[in-house]
Order: C-alpha cells, then sequence, then structure tokens
C-alpha cells in the first residue's frame, strides 16, 4: 500500500468529478491539465507523475501516448462487451467470404470501427485508432495484417467446445 501525497489524492477526486460532470468517465490530459491547474498544480511534468502514481495505485488508467485518463475502466469493458454482444448477437451483417473471415475472429479496421458503439460525448475522445492501441496493450486484439486485427474472443465457441471435445473422445478411446 503506497501513500498517496494529499495533492494527489485531490487531484484523482478532482478528476473523477469533473469526469462525471461532463458525463462521461474519459478526460483527455488537456482536460486533467484544466482540473490540476485549478488545484495549483501548474507543471505538466509534474500532472503526468502524478496521474502514473495513480495509475500504479490502481485508481484510474493513463495512456500519455493516447492524450486518455480514464476514471473508471469500466468504459473500456462496456465498449469492449458491446463489441462481443453485437459480433456474436449476428447483428454484423457481411459478404459471404466476409463471414468466413469472422468466423476465424479477424476483422479488419473498417469493420472494427462498424462493430463500436460509443456515446456521442465520447466519439471525438475516444477513436477507433486509439481503442485498438488500448485493446492491443490488454492483448484483447492482434494486429495480423496491415488491416486486419485478431480478435480471441470473437473465436466461435462452438469451434472450442467442438475441438475440446474431439480431444477427450480422442483421450477417452485410448483409455
Amino acid at each position: 500500500s503506497k501513500a498517496i501525497p494529499l495533492r494527489w489524492f485531490a487531484l484523482e477526486l478532482a478528476l473523477e468529478q469533473k469526469a462525471t460532470s461532463v458525463g462521461q468517465k474519459v478526460l483527455t490530459f488537456k482536460q486533467c491539465m484544466s482540473v490540476a491547474k485549478a488545484l495549483q498544480i501548474n507543471d505538466v511534468s509534474l500532472v503526468k507523475v502524478a496521474l502514473e502514481f495513480l495509475q500504479d495505485c490502481s485508481l484510474l488508467l493513463f495512456y500519455p501516448d493516447l492524450d486518455l485518463v480514464f476514471t473508471d475502466p469500466q468504459v473500456l469493458l462496456d465498449i469492449f462487451s458491446a463489441i462481443v454482444v453485437k459480433f456474436i448477437g449476428g447483428s454484423f451483417t457481411g459478404s459471404k467470404a466476409e463471414v468466413e473471415k469472422y468466423k476465424k475472429a479477424i476483422l479488419s479496421y473498417r469493420d472494427f470501427n462498424k462493430l463500436l458503439d460509443i456515446s456521442p460525448g465520447l466519439k471525438d475522445i475516444l477513436t477507433c485508432d486509439k481503442l485498438l492501441k488500448i485493446f492491443k496493450i490488454f492483448l484483447i486484439a492482434t494486429k495480423v495484417d496491415e488491416d486486419k486485427y485478431f480478435i480471441p474472443v470473437l473465436f466461435p465457441m462452438q469451434d472450442i467446445h467442438t475441438a475440446r471435445g474431439e480431444a477427450l473422445s480422442a483421450k477417452s478411446s485410448l483409455v
């Protein structure tokens, strides 16, 4: 357990309040700087150190390269869940070739973007590019080609169960 400097704790609380007041749990670094300045924390590098520290304490997620701070990771879970539900629920249509590709859990950038269900207030902050980068960090998506991503959770469960059943059958026949 780490001791949180009082000003950084105040910053974390103020960031949560700001995120709630704008109706989203994601802020840009510029928004975080504005909140920090209101708390008399004016040094950009100190704010970055504070955000990294707060991330190490699991109080928020900070992606300096993407200019994003998540005050609640539930936003990412909700977006990813919506993608899975839309994909598995069959509300995603395409050509026969596309359907075969989807059976392998491989999506193009365009297909991934079609599956995104982001509220209008977040669309400017959470772009498809940024989400794919975050999903790659968490190993939710892996780039397999210039414009294609493998998303293991989209792999059809039937295939996994079939493969498992075949393996169990083979094992029992050896006994």
